[in-house]
């Protein structure tokens, strides 16, 4: 892969992670929270759950098309052996947990050096 293509999803990637974090932090990711916790106690002060799950899917599901888009055009195309329902399930659960932001970055990261190393592309 160039370099350019690496600069290009590393930049997508730090997009994708600044609007994660602010949005965790925003009264909108507070409110999901809320929602999390007690979804009942939310809809009674006012939050309507349905709107903010709802919200957070398409949220969610923008952030995974835009990571399917960078691992295209990172290696150019995608074959059905790369698109499984384990990919993402083991970066999430190798050191991520669903309520950190941080963990998954840091369990990919592990999870590409021992697939580097594993192809004898790292030392």
């Amino acid at each position: 892969m160039s370099t350019a293509r690496c600069s290009v999803c590393l930049a997508l990637f730090a997009a994708g992670f600044l609007v994660a974090s602010q949005m965790v932090r925003s009264p909108f990711g507070q409110a999901l929270q809320a929602i999390r916790d007690n979804e009942q106690r939310a809809q009674n002060i006012g939050y309507n759950p349905f709107r903010f799950k709802f919200t957070a899917f398409l949220i969610s599901a923008g952030l995974a098309g835009l990571s399917g888009s960078m691992n295209a055009f990172g290696h150019g195309v995608l074959s059905l052996e790369v698109v499984n329902w384990r990919t993402s399930g083991e970066v999430v659960m190798t050191l991520g947990s669903t309520t950190t932001l941080l963990g998954p970055v840091i369990g990919a990261g592990l999870m590409l050096r021992d697939l580097l190393t594993t192809a004898n592309l790292l030392g």
